[in-house]
């Protein structure tokens, strides 16, 4: 009897037949095709075998298939790209209890306000609602997740529910582009292993709480437009793991630290833009031996810049503009400001390469958009082999996990790829 059917990443066309729901398959792949017209609850609702499902940019929508909520033995579920543009049904949350391991409803349109998901998932889970129309409060989510990624929906209210997320598990956490409010909560301790924080393009306020200090794995810190305030906690030291730092379009008032320069010493991007910081820029900072992008731009700085900042082994190139277009192929936007830059590269190009936000409403250039990809595939490769780590235990679950890790390191080498080679191709022109 069949019970593992890949057909993915090809241009299978059609509706997906009925039969399917008279086998007993348990790991289905179907992602990648033109495949539509899911059959009805009642041909699929006998699939009570399915543990390991992948239906991503097949064409399933408008509505939510139904059928999805009768997979009591669901462990994978992948619903990525598939035009759904309805509410998830109640009963949808309550199935498999205590045993999903990895559920993406990315990138769809998907609506309505997300039930408390405390329960419902495995130690280590992986959640991505991202990219979807979801609102409302967060809701309490499950301590033990390790990869939870909101991003671009419209939640909204405090954030204090990742005080619950205790499990010591969490890798890379994701609230970005929501209108999300209040303060970051003091209660970063139990966060030793997260690689990845991205709390940018939401209303948060206050000072970044002391025990942020205490995230000694962290890569990634990403708290750009917001309204933090005040000085930079002197415990932001201890993230000496720390690639890159953006901290701009914020409210924040101080010296520039010296121990940027001592202790974060492997920071390839630093962003500082759009805040309230004065003085002058430390030496210390010439201690930044990796660094490939500084913008200190629309601040209150005086003084000279240091001259060893030229002689740092990541950078080629500083430069002043008060009126560069630079315009990055792989993003639709060309963005204009003054800002004062440094960048990495093999020659020196004639133009100054100006990479920001606009005074406007236009979107940022998201300079760490390479970095956030690496650092979240390192969190979300953490996550997965915790998440997954159960199926490797027989044959047909090393196969349902080794496509999933396959697809996604695809994923993140082609963003990178292509990343590189837009920006190549900009500074040859």
């Amino acid at each position: 009897m069949l019970s593992l059917l890949d057909v993915s990443f090809n241009s299978l066309s059609g509706a997906i037949s009925e039969k399917i729901g008279k086998s007993k398959l348990s790991i289905v792949f179907l992602s990648k095709n033109l495949l539509k017209e899911v059959p009805s609850t009642n041909h699929m609702s006998n699939l009570s075998y399915i543990q390991v499902i992948d239906l991503s940019s097949c064409n399933l929508g408008p509505r939510f298939p139904k059928w999805i909520q009768t997979l009591k033995n669901l462990t994978i579920l992948n619903l990525f790209n598939t035009g759904i543009s309805d509410t998830t049904p109640l009963e949808f949350w309550d199935m498999s209890p205590s045993q999903i391991a990895y559920m993406n409803l990315s990138s769809n349109d998907i609506s309505g306000i997300v039930p408390d998901l405390s329960s419902n998932f495995a130690n280590g889970s992986i959640i991505d609602l991202s990219s979807n129309n979801f609102c409302g409060p967060i809701p309490n989510v499950s301590s033990t997740m390790s990869v939870l990624n909101l991003s671009r929906n419209k939640f909204s209210g405090g954030i204090s529910f990742i005080c619950q997320i205790v499990g010591g598990l969490l890798s890379f956490l994701d609230l970005s582009h929501n209108s999300l409010t209040g303060q970051l909560p003091d209660c970063l301790w139990h966060f030793k292993d997260l690689r990845v924080l991205n709390l940018g393009h939401n209303n948060l306020f206050g000072r970044i709480p002391p025990s942020i200090g205490s995230l000694i794995e962290l890569q990634v810190l990403y708290l750009y437009k917001n309204n933090f305030f005040g000085e930079l906690p002197l415990s932001l030291k201890n993230c000496t793991s720390l690639i890159s730092l953006n901290l701009g379009a914020n409210k924040f008032s101080a010296n520039v630290p010296v121990w940027i320069g001592e202790n974060l010493s492997g920071l390839y991007v630093l962003i500082l833009r759009s805040n309230k910081f004065f003085g002058t820029i430390p030496l210390q900072s010439c201690q930044l031996a990796k660094l490939q992008i500084m913008d200190l731009s629309i601040n209150n700085f005086h003084g000279t810049i240091p001259s060893c900042l030229s002689n740092l082994t990541g950078m080629v190139q500083q430069g002043f503009s008060q009126d560069v277009q630079f315009h990055i192929p792989y993003f639709s936007e060309t963005y204009v400001d003054h800002a004062m830059i440094e960048w990495q590269g093999d020659e020196r190009s004639k133009v100054p390469l100006v990479i920001g936000e606009s005074e406007g409403d236009g979107e940022d250039v998201d300079e760490l958009h390479i970095w956030f990809y690496v650092g979240g595939g390192i969190g979300f490769v953490t996550g997965f082999w915790i998440a997954c780590g159960g199926l490797l235990l027989n044959r047909r679950g090393r196969h349902a996990f080794f496509h999933f890790y396959d697809s996604f390191r695809d994923w993140v080498y082609v963003k990178v790829v292509v990343f590189i080679s837009s920006l190549q191709k900009a500074r040859q022109t």
